[in-house]
């Protein structure tokens, strides 16, 4: 198991993290957007619930979240407001500051769990394949936590 605070602590002194959401929260909001969280994203908005520092910032869940960074605020743009649209199928996680979001695949099947990157300017809008990143949330935090590490030094 991943011990998301270390991790993300680990990358710069800058980070701020949030407290953690409950069960029964993070429940609530998998009912609201009417998809279920791979086990890696369950833990880390049980343990963290958010995080903001200089290029990770993770929406997600909590008492704490600052409303900019209010997972299903974020979603629900992402899928209703903002072209192209993007599947349901895909959660949005980190917007990465330029309208692109890296994203936890949702769908039920092989690559449930997988994380994405959606491109907002894809010419093939709504039709596109999101470039895989990696196999699940936690493999793709540690490898950008990594490469902040690289960049820091």
């Amino acid at each position: 198991m991943t011990d998301f605070r270390e991790l993300l602590l680990s990358c710069t002194d800058e980070m701020t993290l949030g407290t953690g959401a409950s069960e029964s929260a993070i429940q609530a909001v998998e009912r609201s957007l009417g998809v279920r969280f791979p086990d890696e994203l369950r833990q880390f908005y049980r343990e963290v619930g958010w995080a903001h520092g200089p290029r990770i910032v993770i929406d997600g869940l909590g008492d704490d979240v600052p409303s900019e960074h209010v997972l299903e605020r974020h979603a629900r743009h992402c899928w209703c407001d903002y072209r192209p649209f993007m599947p349901r199928t895909l959660l949005p996680v980190m917007d990465d500051g330029m309208g692109n979001n890296y994203c936890v695949d949702v769908a039920e099947g092989p690559s449930f769990g997988s994380v994405v990157f959606w491109d907002h300017e894809h010419p093939d809008l709504e039709q596109q394949q999101p470039t895989y990143e990696a196999p699940d949330f936690a493999v793709w935090l540690r490898e950008r936590v990594e490469q902040i590490n690289e960049w820091n030094r």
